[in-house]
């Protein structure tokens, strides 16, 4: 009689393990963070303490009362309306809490609206993150983690004007383009992104670039999902229709916006009359070097400034020029010394903390080829967007010296992908994964610590 041996149950392999989810409290407590932490400044920074806010409350108060759109006449940055070129959509979306609260309580509403789009901006991160990576459980919490603590996405939401609006809408936009990366792409998914890009052109001209963005996705996942039969016969109409579809969609909700500016104003974007007003007022690179900055001085104050703004050091970029002086041949005021030297503790450590994340994306790119088609199709498109959003503030950076981090928002998703992704790539495998999460946690208190400093400090976003 044989002995029958055992066999032990055979193991499913990694790759077909369902993956784990990260808890469901995770999300609502980040937003809940970031939600108290915005409303602290929102409380504790002055009206018109943030950049250009006086004359975004202005552009709110005049559709408000005179229930038309203004028109862009100013001379220069001392008058009030020399925000009246921007697209109305977010002065549209505040004048009615305006009407409600009166010119006392409705900057406040204003700013709340702001911190509503980026609380938003967070859910709509997580479930993008979690669309591109569903294997990777950690990746969605360290994303949206940093996003939520990060002193330039509160200060975004807790100002009065149209950028945590612009934010909101190009992230809708990265997130349909992640949803549709691993699934047959649908007409729909155009048409969505065709109505987000119009409300992107009614919102702010910086919402243009990831519009350009939302048509090259729909061509390249479109094209994704053909067949290689289909290929081969040349046959890419849908491929073509679907930007198309979208580029038509765009313009029936964003056209008539681009139309009534060349009317006016001589371009679709308002720009030359921008330009002309402040052209010869605000200060830009060549005044500098007419003055005696060298070019090299100049590079070095503009990252200087773009540094201290991306992580909320002295609360806004006057504030940072004027403690840093960096124009200045001595250096910082003897007076403000002892806060400088302060605040070079957490200079180094979000310095450190950047090169983690730069270096850990640099590993990361070498696996680039494991992911999906449709993953790096969609990756691809993302950092495309993030590139133009650098190369849009670096051109208008040749025209003024506008060295603000706040410009990069619309880059948003991204932004914290690329940090979470060299973030876990560089220490996912200390520790046992461990101290991922320490350092983490560590870097996440360091940033609320400079947004409370700004909010029983600085007092100031600008």
């Amino acid at each position: 009689m044989s002995r029958k041996s055992k066999l032990p149950a055979p193991t499913p392999p990694a790759s077909t393990a369902r993956p784990r989810r990260p808890a469901d409290w995770v999300l609502p407590l980040l937003v809940a963070l970031y939600c108290v932490l915005t409303l602290l400044l929102i409380m504790r920074v002055p009206v018109g303490a943030a950049p250009d806010e006086l004359a975004h409350l202005e552009y709110v108060k005049h559709l408000a009362t005179q229930s038309t759109l203004p028109v862009f006449k100013t001379v220069g940055g001392s008058d009030p309306g020399y925000e009246f070129h921007q697209p109305p959509l977010y002065y549209a979306v505040c004048a009615p809490l305006w009407q409600a609260a009166g010119e006392r309580g409705g900057p406040h509403f204003c700013r709340l609206v702001s911190l509503l789009c980026g609380a938003l901006t967070l859910v709509l991160l997580w479930r993008a993150v979690a669309a591109l990576f569903p294997n990777k459980s950690n990746l969605p919490p360290l994303a949206t983690g940093f996003a939520a603590l990060w002193p330039l996405h509160q200060g975004v939401g807790a100002s009065a004007g149209n950028d945590a609006l612009a934010g909101l809408i190009c992230a809708a936009i990265f997130a349909v383009i992640a949803r549709a990366s691993n699934r047959a792409w649908q007409t729909r998914d155009a048409i969505l992104l065709g109505i987000l890009t119009g409300l992107g052109l009614l919102t702010k001209t910086t919402c243009l670039a990831i519009g350009l963005v939302a048509m090259g996705a729909a061509w390249s996942l479109a094209r994704q999902g053909e067949s290689d039969a289909t290929r081969e016969t040349g046959s890419t109409r849908r491929a073509i229709l679907q930007p198309c579809l979208a580029l038509a969609v765009a313009l029936l909700f964003g056209g008539w916006w681009l139309a009534r500016n060349q009317m006016r104003y001589g371009d679709p974007f308002a720009l030359g009359a921008f330009n002309a007003a402040f052209g010869k007022t605000s200060p830009g690179p060549a005044m500098f070097l007419a003055a005696g900055v060298s070019l090299l001085d100049y590079l070095r104050i503009t990252a200087s400034i773009l540094f201290c703004t991306a992580w909320g050091f002295f609360g806004g970029p006057n504030t940072a020029i004027r403690y840093l002086n960096p124009f200045g041949t001595q250096g910082p005021p003897p007076a403000l010394l002892p806060v400088v030297r302060v605040m070079l503790v957490p200079m180094l450590i979000c310095a450190a903390a950047s090169g983690i994340a730069l270096w850990g994306v640099s590993r990361w790119v070498r696996t680039w080829r494991d992911c999906m088609a449709g993953t790096r199709a969609a990756l691809a498109w993302w950092f495309i967007g993030l590139l133009l959003v650098a190369l849009a503030w670096a051109q208008f950076n040749t025209r003024y010296f506008q060295a603000q981090a706040r410009y990069f928002h619309p880059a948003l998703l991204p932004l914290a992908l690329a940090f979470a992704l060299g973030w876990r790539q560089a220490l996912g495998d200390f520790w046992k994964g461990r101290a991922l999460w320490i350092f983490s946690i560590l870097f996440g208190c360091t940033l609320a610590a400079l947004t409370l400093a700004n909010a029983f400090g600085w007092r100031t976003l600008a």
